[in-house]
């Protein structure tokens, strides 16, 4: 029962304590409590005369057990000073000093430890507590020990030996019969000391039966004996220079000339008339003395020699009809509708030879066909083809390097040398550019032609194409641009990614700026210029049905569609786009 508290009220006779029956039954109750605690007696009862703590005939009792001997070390003995505790799990008491929790040894009878009453020599760490309480018994204890020590007869010993005595060591492990150089063995029954070499052996290598009896002399070497069963020591002759001079015949050896083996020694012989092997030597051979530049080494079927290369080379430039027509490889590396020699004036401009010495002309180009730039004369201004809003163009680009090195795609743009072949893609037209990137200044448009029957100016009916481009590398949930080169108008048909992507078109660069804050799931405003959006889940092609047309909406409309993609994979990637189209404008 928990105790109970009487309500006594905010003030006297308020009338809102308890009922005065009320608090006397909680009184009662409390009360009944304390003394069912006490075995029913009264509390004077459980104090002595002398105001101890007694109870006596009772069944109730004082109880300082812990279960574990660690719940006693758990308790802060500085402020439990003078406290006893006993732990159940080791059956030890502990008392508190008023610092630590000291504990008191387990000995409750010495006359079980030794039923003579008489002990031998005890060496005992730390702090035990020690009680003799049988007659005439006996302790001896090795000085330096901390013990505490009672006795209860005035016939009890303690006595405190200065060290344990070398003759007990003795009797047991017989050192008083060792003698020098011995070793302690076992007996089978007790330890004895031996001389090494009886019994069966030694510990040292001189003592082995196998072994010389003793050290040889310096220089000597140990090996297995005539017998081959032991050791011997053995003086071997030192190798002399005279030793090596006759087998190898060196004491006959003349300067210049080499070591050769004859079939049943080595012997020297003279190279070349015993002056080395020189260039002369080589050209009696090789008959170098006879070649002329250009030749090639050739076998006749009994010697070298030095012959005309066939009235060629077998470098491409050293044919002789290459020569004539004065061609290197990349001249014709591919075939192309026309070859545009490029020069510099300057760091101003590009000029072109069909185009006389106009700076930075605009050159035209069809759809499907192939046009060349030869780089020869380029030096330090690399070339490129971008798209008109100043991104490289790498589709249908072929270099051929002066030693015949093909690259293609972006690793064929930024050349100074060779030739730069673009195969024009059939399904694009509109304006381009070409631009060197060191200076800014030169650069120039290239104009390109719908191929016929794209719908671009050609006769017949427009067809559909596609068009691609890739962002940058994206982490998952990043924004990148592209410009994807197409027509200044069209009709959007699809809209492919090759990785969950969101992907918008828009009418305008400024458009695409403007529209940047907008989240996915946002309706754009009715005149933000977003042509289309798309959202994909995957590698997928979202179908627009119906089609929708777009446009170019620049200042100078261009052929170039700005596309704003959100990477939506999951992780760092490229997205590329791809576009089918119909152009409705050139």
């Amino acid at each position: 029962m928990a105790k109970q508290i009487i309500n006594i009220g905010a003030s006297a006779n308020d009338g809102t304590g308890d009922p005065l029956r009320n608090a006397f039954d909680k009184v009662n109750d409390n009360f009944n409590e304390v003394y069912f605690a006490l075995g029913g007696n009264s509390p004077s009862t459980i104090f002595n005369a002398q105001g101890e703590i007694e109870v006596l005939g009772e069944s109730n009792k004082i109880s300082f057990e812990y279960d574990n001997q660690a719940d006693i070390l758990a308790l802060n003995a500085a402020s439990l000073d003078g406290v006893i505790a006993i732990a159940m799990d080791t059956k030890h008491m502990y008392y508190s000093d008023g610092a630590d929790w000291i504990r008191t040894a387990k000995f409750t009878d010495l006359d079980s430890i030794q039923p003579a009453n008489t002990f031998s020599t005890i060496a005992i760490s730390g702090q035990p507590s020690i009680v003799a309480d049988s007659t005439a018994d006996t302790l001896t204890f090795v000085a330096g020990t901390n013990v505490s020590l009672t006795t209860d007869d005035a016939t009890d010993t303690i006595t405190i030996a200065a060290t344990f005595p070398n003759a007990q060591i003795d009797s047991h492990l017989n050192t008083q019969t060792a003698s020098t150089g011995q070793v302690l063995s076992w007996d089978g029954f007790d330890y004895d000391w031996i001389t090494p070499g009886s019994g069966g052996g030694t510990t040292t290598f001189i003592g082995l039966t196998d072994t010389p009896a003793s050290f040889g002399s310096t220089g000597q070497v140990v090996r297995v004996n005539s017998s081959g069963n032991g050791l011997e020591f053995a003086t071997i002759s030192s190798y002399a220079d005279a030793d090596v001079d006759t087998h190898l015949n060196t004491s006959t050896a003349s300067s210049g000339e080499v070591l050769s083996w004859t079939g049943s020694d080595y012997d020297w012989i003279s190279v070349g008339g015993g002056s080395g092997y020189s260039d002369g030597n080589v050209d009696t051979h090789l008959n170098t003395s006879t070649a002329s530049s250009g030749e090639v080494l050739s076998w006749n079927g009994a010697d070298y020699e030095w012959i005309a290369a066939g009235g060629g080379s077998s470098t491409f430039a050293g044919l002789t009809e290459i020569n004539t027509a004065d061609l290197d490889v990349h001249d014709i590396g591919r075939q192309a509708s026309t070859t545009l020699v490029v020069t510099a004036n300057g760091a101003a401009a590009y000029r072109f030879d069909q185009y006389s010495t106009t700076d930075n002309p605009t050159i035209y180009a069809k759809a499907g066909t192939t046009i060349a730039f030869d780089l020869t004369a380029v030096s330090s201004h690399p070339f490129a083809i971008q798209t008109s809003g100043g991104s490289n163009y790498d589709t249908g680009l072929v270099h051929v390097a002066t030693d015949g090195t093909t690259t293609t795609g972006s690793n064929a743009q930024g050349k100074t040398s060779g030739t730069l072949y673009w195969k024009v893609p059939a399904a694009i037209n509109g304006d381009y550019k070409y631009q060197c990137l060191s200076h800014g200044a030169m650069n120039g448009t290239i104009t390109v032609e719908a191929a016929a029957g794209s719908g671009g100016g050609g006769g017949g009916s427009p067809s559909r194409g596609t068009v691609t481009g890739t962002s940058a590398s994206l982490a998952n949930a990043a924004t990148g641009n592209i410009d994807i080169t197409g027509f200044k108008g069209y009709v959007l048909l699809k809209i492919q990614t090759d990785r969950a992507a969101w992907v918008r078109l828009y009418t305008s660069a400024a458009a695409r700026t403007a529209d940047a804050s907008r989240t996915q799931g946002t309706d754009p405003g009715p005149n933000d210029g977003v042509i289309a959006e798309a959202v994909t889940t995957g590698a997928q092609t979202v179908v627009f049905s119906p089609a929708t047309f777009g446009f170019n909406d620049e200042g100078t409309p261009t052929t170039n569609i700005p596309v704003a993609v959100t990477n939506n994979s999951g992780s760092t990637s490229t997205v590329q786009v791809t576009l089918t189209l119909i152009q409705m404008e050139a």
